[in-house]
């Protein structure tokens, strides 16, 4: 089919920029680099780039799962310069340039057979979302029998047709709990952005939310490996934390009792060195209120607490403003600190 794997291409990117892709396609966008490392300037170089193209093409539909979906006529020949100034998404967009020769003209033609494994490659695939709202948590059970508790404000999408087939792949925005049931010959992986979580078989918390500076796990029992961009961040055992800073890329790893991190599931609200961003969070997930903090009342402070489920909003926030020199009003569902 003329022009199938551009039109793909492009159309996952007309779907990333009205805010359709999917969890898989927006992780996909976000992590994942190609770099073009040359001009192509004889008929033999361009075969070769033709072929770079289909295989890095290949690579990403086969790495993500990504749905085959035609493009309207409007959107099928989109030169060169319209692919430029399409999106600003330079790791995707370099991409589709990979697919065309030097004045815009498409390198991919009829005479590609509709067998090229790119193509048997990008075949639709069933997806499985499983999402919470501000105030629900959720329990599930994976394929394989992984089970996972989900916080609030969460989202875990897997590829339902490939799932446990060679591995265990899921998409994590926001809380879960994972315990993985065991399989040495299929690992897991958990994806948050940058970041992945590979297990066998073991327990342990991860903590993605966007809005929120640090990706965190916490190991409950087992061996935890996490890694960026095929690099190895750290190996973590039962009661070791680790620490990413997305802004900053610095890691920190951590003795940490897992219960504090897991402690959501049975209800408590658990404050573990949470910023003012955090706080927020966690308030709003528990109580279902909007905090609003006033002239920097806790600038450059962290805050430590654990809150049993009976503890009402009124509790924390005594115990809280008492420890860290607040005052604070309650209007409905909104909640107001102030410095003293």
């Amino acid at each position: 089919m003329k022009n199938k794997i551009l039109d793909d291409i492009i159309k996952l990117l007309l779907r990333y920029e009205e805010g359709k892709a999917s969890d898989v396609e927006h992780d996909a966008i976000d992590t994942w680099d190609v770099k073009m490392d040359y001009t192509p300037k004889t008929e033999h170089d361009k075969q070769q780039l033709r072929k770079y193209g289909v295989n890095i093409w290949s690579r990403l539909a086969e790495q993500y799962g990504f749905e085959n979906q035609k493009l309207s006529k409007k959107h099928s020949l989109i030169s060169f310069t319209r692919i430029h100034q399409l999106v600003p998404l330079q790791k995707v967009a370099v991409v589709a340039i990979i697919l065309l020769l030097v004045g815009g003209t498409w390198i991919i033609s009829e005479n590609i057979s509709p067998k090229n494994e790119a193509q048997n490659l990008m075949t639709a695939h069933v997806y499985k979302t499983w999402n919470t709202g501000t105030n629900e948590r959720n329990s599930l059970i994976l394929p394989d029998g992984t089970e996972v508790h989900l916080n609030a404000g969460s989202r875990i999408e897997i590829i339902e047709d490939s799932f446990n087939k060679e591995n265990r792949e899921v998409w994590l925005i926001g809380e879960a709990f994972f315990d993985v049931t065991k399989n040495p010959n299929k690992i897991f992986i958990i994806h948050t952005g940058a970041i992945q979580t590979i297990v066998k078989g073991t327990s342990f918390n991860v903590k993605a939310y966007a809005e929120l500076e640090n990706n965190v796990v916490s190991v409950r029992d087992g061996r935890v490996e996490i890694m960026k961009e095929g690099r190895t961040l750290g190996l973590l055992t039962a009661n070791k934390e680790l620490r990413y800073k997305k802004n900053s890329n610095k890691v920190e790893i951590i003795d940490a009792d897992w219960q504090n991190a897991a402690g959501w599931i049975d209800g408590w609200l658990v404050l573990n060195g949470a910023d003012e961003k955090e706080l927020r969070l966690r308030l709003q997930q528990q109580f279902g209120v909007e905090v609003s903090i006033q002239q920097g009342a806790l600038d450059g402070k962290t805050i430590q607490g654990a809150f049993g489920i009976k503890s009402s909003l009124k509790e924390v926030l005594d115990a809280i403003s008492s420890i860290y020199t607040l005052r604070y009003e309650i209007n409905e569902n909104k909640v107001m600190l102030h410095p003293l």
